[in-house]
């Protein structure tokens, strides 16, 4: 933004969120889904949450954006729970994006 006065002056708020671990991911997770009106917030399995914390490195906007699409594939598959599975394949399919290949991909998810 600092590159970029005329953005830069219209920001009123600036906030800077730190990194979580992975007990803070669950916790967080827990409460945006709570907020969205789910009685515990308790749709991810403990695995599932460490893939995304090894993935995201405890980084909100990753987590919300792993979680995001975890949800969406779960709900396309009609599932309840969220395991390691789905969450990996959601990362297998955002590393291909970015253009990791496979072997790193699949080197990440078997050490983790």
């Amino acid at each position: 933004l600092k590159n970029m006065p005329q953005i830069d002056q219209r920001v009123s708020l600036r906030f800077h969120l730190n990194f979580l671990n992975a007990e803070e991911i669950r916790g967080y997770i827990c409460h945006r889904l709570k907020s969205a009106g789910h009685v515990t917030g308790e749709v991810f399995t403990k695995e599932a949450i460490e893939f995304m914390y090894r993935d995201s490195k405890g980084i909100p906007r990753e987590i919300n954006r792993i979680a995001k699409l975890a949800l969406d594939r779960a709900f396309s598959l009609q599932r309840r729970r969220i395991g390691k599975e789905i969450v990996a394949g959601i990362i297998t399919d955002l590393h291909r994006q970015k253009g990791i290949g496979p072997k790193e991909t699949q080197w990440k998810m078997i050490s983790a």
